[in-house]
């Protein structure tokens, strides 16, 4: 999904990307979502091949494979219409 200032509803985000882990308000009353989500992704280590998996949750070691982490935070202010006026993201890997 992109997220377009002045396009994108609440209602929209909803659809895509469920409920926010956290709902706040800032000085100026604008409510504000926060999403923060955690990947496990393995890459093979192998000379012959390359391939990626990403998998949400749970992690596990696997022979051949090189595990690292990612954490995603997603970031929307809406206005008094459900409006989207503002966003931002932040990927952090581990």
């Amino acid at each position: 999904m992109n997220v377009v200032v002045g396009k994108t509803t609440k209602s929209d985000v909803l659809e895509v990307f469920g409920a926010p882990n956290v709902t706040t308000r800032n000085g100026e009353g604008n409510e504000i979502w926060t999403y923060q989500r955690q990947a496990q992704i393995q890459e093979s280590s192998q000379n012959n091949s390359f391939g990626t998996l990403l998998i949400f949750g749970g992690g596990s070691s696997t022979a051949g494979f090189k595990n690292s982490s990612r954490m995603i935070t997603l970031i929307i202010k809406f206005d008094s219409n459900d409006v989207v006026i503002d966003y931002s993201s932040r990927e952090s890997n581990f």
